[in-house]
């Protein structure tokens, strides 16, 4: 288990399960490893603008300890994504990594909604069908991260939603 806090006391936690899957919910400060061993592993200092660089640096560490390579953020630290060209409009994607496999599969991440990110809905279905597309042509991954609640609505199911009203999909809708 991957833990972190911030000092004003948001948590965050990510979870590798035995099948693979990872989930996020609220836990205690710095990082831990599974077992509950109070020490120490490492610690992960953000020094952040707002929300969306926050999760994105969570995202891009758990990247990174997934194994993937050439792991780029929208965050202090860490190289930006490039920009995937659109025949509309240009957008860069929160982050960006490439998983440790033997395709060394793409992912796409982006913020849904999150403040400091796109929350102008022409925006987001821009950004939505631009990164869908993208991953599509490439046989890539496609991941959304989405607040816990949007509007007194819950964030993950704002986001099928809106994927199945656009008739895109994601590969992993991380709700945090």
């Amino acid at each position: 288990m991957i833990r972190g806090a911030r000092s004003d006391g948001w948590r965050l936690a990510l979870r590798a399960t035995g099948s693979g899957m990872c989930v996020a919910s609220s836990l205690g400060p710095a990082w831990f490893r599974e077992g509950g061993d109070p020490s120490v592993v490492d610690t992960i200092v953000v020094t952040s603008r707002n929300r969306k660089e926050e999760l994105c640096a969570l995202m891009a560490e758990f990247f990174s300890l997934d194994g993937c390579k050439d792991v780029r953020a929208d965050a202090p630290g860490y190289m930006p994504p490039e920009k995937i060209v659109g025949s509309i409009k240009d957008h860069s994607p929160a982050v960006t990594c490439r998983r440790n496999d033997s395709r060394g599969t793409a992912v796409i991440l982006d913020t849904v909604l999150v403040e400091g990110g796109a929350v102008d809905l022409a925006d987001v279905v821009s950004r939505l069908q631009l990164f869908a597309s993208a991953v599509q042509a490439i046989e890539g991954e496609l991941h959304l991260v989405v607040p816990q609640k949007v509007g007194g609505c819950e964030g993950d199911e704002l986001a099928r939603s809106l994927l199945k009203r656009l008739g895109l999909k994601a590969n992993r809708i991380w709700t945090l």
